[in-house]
């Protein structure tokens, strides 16, 4: 790579990194929306206040059962220990995000995620030079912009920064066609040691990137490998376990349905099948019925597009010019199946982000790959890239709750979305090769589709952000303190808690109205009046003798007060 492509990519970094300070200027919050940023950032204003080693939070929450019986929802903001929670999020990215921080002003935390975000440029190029790829720069911003990687580089949070190390460790370590060295063993363990140290998924980078070394039976770089990872890992250990912040026990009440989901009967595959649909095909809400459905038609149009590529890749000749016009007939038509759902979800809505990591049309035509004349180094370089998807996908079958499968399975995905996009880069060049325009014309629906899936999200993020009406919240408190605050979006117990609410419950998805009214039964509702805050109205699953006033339907969120005729 010559010096003035060097310089070209650190441009092109440095304005990506200026345009994301733009789209992200101007955000002030006084609290978040999201549960989990909430802790971050109270967690690094403590650290900011008191110092690491004094960093302790104390955020009580009331209990509305006096012997205890509601189950804490501890998971959402760290680890249970005992009587008393770890926070699952490190003094390293806490540490970094007190870096200048004030306490209504998110413009130091949103430094750092653009920063390292417009940081991962650089390594996407090397990525598409590593895939022979024409135009390595192009896919590099594609990949930044045109995906849905754009919401997490202009918001606080550190799943950038933990694809940055994560990719960087493998360029490190798989980045020379001739072979990891030992130096580059030992700066993949470090930085695969400091994702896995900010974000805890990411630890699979060092599991998946061992497979090669342990295919070509390298013993040496393998164990040592082996070696620096623990190192670095027992050193994050041991340094959450003396630095990391603890806090009191936080008790709300937690809803829920429980789900045989480690049985690997018919039920536990027709869940699988649902949350298949819920990614690619989500209405916004979980519909039990529907999406439990071997009837749902959905997910037969996915797996019939991909067997028809199949089936096409096994019968047309690889490399001959009159396989052309039907492959690029597929990839006109896989986009068009992507469009549609794409305007579909914009229209609709998705209950999370992280689902559009498996909801990416550009997935469709993966599966062309065989056919398709790959690039040069296609054969050498999946050795290193196809352990690390296998990985992902195993994690993902066994992701075991609702929420581990809906959210934390795609964003396994995550970590290889820069590989797929990339193999899938292939396929599109292939395509803007073919004569008269063909080829612009095949790709265009999923082009369009990425475009659309990329400004979706960044919009649904620009939303919850600033439209969450806190204010609301807060006086609400100040008038009775005795509220109870009841939702069923369970992002908003931070928020609840940040505008002085202590006494919280949440619904989760799949919510049946008899646990509801079972739940209600046991509050004594003269005492803590329900202060209702959801997407639509509360339901009829609330008791009869209860008076409902709307206090607001800004934003997209309905806000009631419940209280006994």
């Amino acid at each position: 790579m010559s010096g003035k492509a060097d310089w070209t990519t650190w441009l092109i970094a440095f304005a990506v990194f200026l345009a994301f300070l733009f789209l992200a200027s101007g955000r002030r919050t006084p609290t978040f929306w999201s549960a989990d940023n909430g802790v971050k950032w109270w967690q690094a204003e403590t650290i900011k206040e008191k110092g690491l080693s004094n960093a302790f939070l104390d955020y009580p929450l009331a209990e509305i059962d006096p012997e205890g019986n509601f189950q804490p929802l501890g998971w959402k903001f760290g680890r249970l220990e005992g009587d008393r929670i770890r926070f699952t999020y490190p003094p390293f990215y806490a540490s970094l995000l007190s870096l200048n921080l004030s306490k209504d002003d998110v413009r130091s935390g949103l430094f750092w995620t653009t920063l390292f975000a417009a940081l991962l440029i650089p390594l996407f190029v090397s990525l598409g030079r590593i895939l022979d790829l024409a135009y390595p720069r192009i896919f590099a911003l594609f990949l930044l912009f045109g995906t849905a990687l754009l919401p997490y580089a202009v918001e606080v949070n550190e799943h950038l920064i933990a694809l940055f190390f994560g990719l960087l460790g493998w360029l490190a370590l798989y980045g020379k066609q001739s072979g990891p060295s030992y130096s580059g063993i030992l700066c993949a363990g470090l930085c695969i040691g400091l994702g896995g140290w900010i974000r805890e998924e990411y630890w699979i980078w060092g599991a998946a990137c061992l497979f090669p070394l342990l295919f070509n039976r390298d013993w040496r770089r393998t164990g040592m490998l082996v070696l620096t990872l623990a190192t670095v890992f027992g050193l994050g250990w041991f340094l959450e376990g003396a630095l990391s912040p603890e806090t009191q026990i936080l008790r709300g009440i937690h809803i829920h349905q429980d789900i045989p989901q480690t049985s690997f009967g018919l039920y536990y595959f027709r869940y699988r099948w649902a949350l298949l649909n819920h990614w690619l095909f989500s209405w916004g809400h979980y519909d039990e019925v529907w999406e439990l459905s071997f009837a749902n038609p959905w997910p037969w149009v996915l797996l019939g597009g991909l067997g028809l590529v199949l089936f096409l890749s096994k019968t047309l000749p690889k490399g001959s010019s009159r396989t052309n016009g039907p492959l690029l007939l597929v990839v006109f038509l896989m986009g068009l199946i992507s469009l549609y759902h794409q305007a579909r979800i914009c229209l609709i809505g998705i209950p999370h982000i992280s689902g559009l990591f498996f909801a990416m049309p550009i997935l469709l035509v993966l599966p062309l790959l065989p056919i398709v004349p790959a690039a040069p180094r296609w054969d050498s370089i999946r050795r290193q890239i196809l352990p690390i998807m296998a990985f992902c996908l195993l994690l993902w079958v066994l992701a075991g709750s609702s929420r581990g499968g809906r959210q934390w399975g795609p964003r396994y995905f995550m970590i290889v979305w820069p590989f797929l996009v990339g193999w899938t880069w292939i396929v599109i060049e292939w395509a803007t090769r073919q004569r008269k325009g063909i080829g612009f014309i095949a790709i265009f629906p999923i082009l369009i589709s990425q475009i659309l899936t990329a400004g979706y999200a960044f919009q649904t993020v620009r939303h919850q952000q600033r439209s969450l009406p806190v204010e609301i919240l807060a006086s609400q408190h100040r008038m009775d303190p005795d509220q109870l605050f009841l939702t069923d979006l369970e992002y908003l117990p931070a928020a609840a808690v940040g505008a002085g609410h202590s006494i919280w419950a949440v619904f989760p998805n799949l919510t049946t109205d008899d646990s509801k009214r079972d739940f209600l039964d046991d509050i004594p509702l003269d005492r803590f009046p329900i202060l209702w805050f959801g997407i639509e109205e509360a339901g009829d699953w609330l008791p009869s003798n209860l008076a409902t006033k709307t206090i607001s339907n800004d934003a997209g969120f309905t806000i009631q007060v419940v209280k006994p005729e």
